[in-house]
């Protein structure tokens, strides 16, 4: 447990508890037949009971007072989640069907390299 501070050094009065999901899940990308390349299915370690602290009070260095949300994650679940590509280290760069250069981080299904 420890108090919550904003980037203002702003202080909770109490303590609470900081919590995280953390955890392994399953993902797959598969090869299709024909144009599309492949489909990718995957998942992250999502909160699935949280419980919300409303209007948490905060003193400030200079006297001032504040409210804030914080939450305090109770359990984690793999749960679906879109599947984003990360941009290509190697200098490769990402085409469409049409040989055009798409930009990192786009929702394709098609996915060529050329250097």
């Amino acid at each position: 447990m420890d108090k919550i501070r904003d980037k203002s050094n702003c202080t909770s009065l109490r303590k609470y508890n900081f919590t995280q999901c953390r955890g392994h899940c399953d993902s797959v990308s598969t090869a299709t037949y024909g144009d599309e390349g492949y489909e990718s299915s995957c998942n992250c370690c999502q909160p699935e009971d949280v419980e919300r602290f409303n209007n948490v009070l905060l003193k400030c260095p200079n006297g001032e007072t504040r409210r804030t949300n914080f939450m305090e994650i109770k359990t984690c679940k793999c749960r679906p989640a879109r599947c984003i590509t990360v941009p290509d280290k190697s200098g490769m760069l990402e085409t469409n069907p049409q040989g055009q250069v798409v930009e990192a981080n786009q929702q394709q299904n098609v996915r060529k390299r050329r250097r």
